[in-house]
């Protein structure tokens, strides 16, 4: 299930919440799609699929939640993965992060399902 693609200015996160429903765990394989097929090392992008995770969690200061994520927490007991993947080449590089809400303690992402 696809829950939304962003790339212009028209999503917000102000409306990502109410289209997203609240989720406990969630399973993570993280694709990095380069331009070029040299050899590649999709876990140095890491930094990256880290900062799109963080995006799904709920926003705190001081004990005060700012904002309502899909996950309460980035943890491992809310998150598994993410399992890091090369992708096709594309001619536009990009990375994808494929979610899946069925998983089992413990599992790794790519048991989840098969996303290629």
């Amino acid at each position: 299930m696809r829950w939304f693609t962003s790339t212009s200015s028209d999503e917000t996160a102000a409306d990502t919440p109410a289209r997203i429903p609240r989720l406990e765990r969630i399973c993570i394989r993280g694709v990095y799609s380069p331009a070029t097929g040299r050899v590649r090392d999709p876990a140095n992008w890491y930094p990256s699929f880290k900062a799109a995770i963080d995006g799904l969690t709920d926003k705190k200061r001081k004990g005060q939640v700012l904002t309502v994520g899909v996950l309460s927490d980035d943890s491992d007991e809310h998150v598994v993965g993410p399992d890091m993947r090369l992708g096709d080449v594309v001619t536009r590089p990009h990375i994808t992060m494929l979610i899946w809400v069925t998983c089992q303690a413990g599992s790794a992402a790519g048991e989840a399902a098969d996303a290629r």
